[in-house]
């Protein structure tokens, strides 16, 4: 006889974060093995609403994971997702060249980028647990495109003020789970630059003489859509 098949939850979520990583070209270039696990488990639990900080308990929706018909919508809509975020910031944090496809991306946390995807799927998506069921959300066109524009701020904004370093779980569940908004705020102009201003006093008491990978970022982000002036730049 056949025996029953079950569905390997440790292979799932490592074959989850190998196909997330190949979506993710901007920040995840060739990501490693242990980073693959780490985000497809990550992402597994999000999107069925387990904490960042409560990741054993994914096994307990192994059921539902094991419904065939469930889990290939799911994993569509995922890596859908995955995509809309890499295609955002593809443009932004481009480096200049026209042979290579490179980023000014080192400085992105991976709670960050989590929480970035965690949010535009919420907007577009729920999902019903108990129907086995992902519904697509109605009216969220012009909020998802209002929120991409955000990312873009608390992008450098959150770099800056090294808002992810410690508890960046927490601040990952608070921010998905917990739907704190944090990316349908707009940063007013004077607090982005106030924010960039103490970022820039902070380095120049450092006393270094490295043009170090934040500035790069703070310069090339900005100046991205002003490409003949931006490339007399040669900012190397």
């Amino acid at each position: 006889m056949r025996e029953e098949s079950r569905i390997n939850l440790a292979e799932l979520c490592y074959a989850t974060g190998k196909l997330i990583l190949d979506r993710m070209s901007v920040f995840w270039k060739n990501g490693s093995d242990d980073l693959a696990n780490e985000i497809g488990y990550s992402t597994i639990a999000l999107v069925l609403g387990i904490k960042n900080k409560e990741l054993n308990m994914v096994v307990t929706k192994q059921e539902l994971l094991g419904n065939s018909d469930f889990l290939e919508e799911l994993l569509t809509c995922i890596l859908n997702v995955f995509d809309e975020v890499n295609s955002e910031f593809a443009t932004f944090l481009k480096l200049p060249g026209k042979n290579e496809k490179n980023y000014e991306s080192k400085n992105a946390t991976q709670f960050q980028l989590l929480s970035f995807f965690g949010t535009i799927f919420n907007l577009r998506y729920t999902v019903d647990s108990a129907s086995c069921k992902i519904k697509q959300r109605e009216n969220v066109k012009d909020k998802i495109k209002e929120v991409k524009e955000y990312l873009k701020l608390h992008y450098i904004y959150d770099i800056v003020q090294n808002y992810w370093s410690g508890s960046g779980d927490t601040k990952l569940d608070n921010v998905v789970i917990e739907n704190n908004k944090r990316y349908s705020r707009y940063i007013a102009k004077e607090e982005f630059e106030e924010a960039i201003s103490r970022w820039n006093d902070e380095q120049l008491d450092r006393r270094s003489v490295n043009f170090e990978s934040i500035a790069k970022l703070i310069y090339r982000a900005p100046l991205k859509t002003y490409e003949k002036r931006y490339n007399r730049l040669k900012i190397s």
